[in-house]
């Protein structure tokens, strides 16, 4: 075989590989995430909803969370911006269930009196620990809850943001691992 052909069927078949590869096979046209969290959301008008393909702000690993700021003035306002101070970085497999303790609380952060507001609501985590450890910080309000509800008629997805969310709990979570045909489940043991 000439050298030259060899080169174009190999170009031919890289170029077709590359072609299937990135084609995208979801119904919504997003690419859903590797690992598919499941569990159950409440929300402030106490709707419950199953839900699957859980993230926060379409993240499932290192989700950054800010340090509760102690307010002196007695007001909405935060005086020192959240980014500036102690940022944990939390995975979903970590968490057993969020809650928005105060809903209607709003916390903003401005710089300067004429400049943009960052608007932030406090969270209570409870850790996937043996002990459920809470913990309370602030999030971002531009982040938002994305899942998809569980319905006979097929996933429907939902975007909630957190002044809406009561509880979200987080039963556990299966890999989706192209490799492996069979999914991994792996359930989050938790007394809430």
């Amino acid at each position: 075989m000439n050298p030259r052909n060899t080169l174009k069927y190999i170009t031919v078949l890289m170029i077709f590989m590359l072609c299937n590869w990135s084609q995208d096979n979801s119904v919504s046209g997003g690419k859903k995430q590797k690992v598919n969290f499941f569990g159950e959301i409440e929300t402030k008008n106490d709707m419950k909803y199953k839900v699957d393909n859980i993230s926060i702000g379409r993240l499932y690993k290192q989700i950054p969370l800010y340090e509760i700021q102690k307010n002196a003035q007695g007001n909405n306002a935060i005086t020192t911006d959240p980014r500036k101070g102690i940022i944990s970085r939390y995975d979903l497999a970590e968490i057993a269930a969020i809650e928005v303790p105060h809903p209607g609380e709003i916390l903003t952060f401005q710089k300067k009196t004429s400049g943009p507001k960052t608007e932030y609501i406090e969270l209570s985590i409870s850790l996937n620990d043996k002990t459920l450890t809470k913990t309370s910080c602030l999030i971002d309000l531009r982040r938002k809850l994305y899942c998809d509800k569980i319905s006979d008629a097929g996933p429907i997805e939902m975007e909630v943001p957190f002044t809406s969310l009561k509880k979200l709990t987080l039963k556990g979570y299966r890999s989706r691992d192209p490799e492996n045909e069979k999914e991994t489940v792996q359930n989050i043991e938790n007394k809430i």
